[in-house]
């Protein structure tokens, strides 16, 4: 299951070079890939253009924890984090499952990179 996940992340990872934003994985580290999340410029284009497609995608992080509602009134509510308010404002999920077929994976990366092609 995981080995499956690893497999496509790594797919996207290569296919997707120079696009987006992959995600960051150490060498010495194992990643699981709960999550496929990327850094995209012009998001929200691009969920447009993805959905067009037929193409499923997600937003798992669309408050920066700062701005989170049990935040409000705090101090770390009126703090400035412009780095932190960019990432969020480019994150996007991607579809990953094990169960996807190469060929659902290799929709999803055409889609991704016919849209910034364009």
């Amino acid at each position: 299951w995981t080995e499956k996940r690893q497999a496509i992340a790594r797919r996207y990872d290569e296919s997707l070079k120079g696009c987006v934003t992959t995600p960051y994985c150490d060498p010495k580290a194992y990643h699981v890939y709960h999550h496929y999340i990327i850094l995209a410029d012009r998001r929200d284009e691009l969920c447009e253009h993805l959905d067009k497609d037929g193409i499923s995608w997600g937003r798992h992080y669309p408050i920066p924890v700062h701005k989170q509602p049990s935040f409000s009134g705090s101090a770390a509510s009126v703090v400035s984090l412009p780095i932190t308010e960019s990432i969020v404002s480019k994150s996007l999920t991607l579809p990953l499952f094990p169960e996807m077929t190469d060929d659902e994976v290799q929709r999803v990366i055409d889609s991704v990179r016919s849209f910034y092609d364009n």
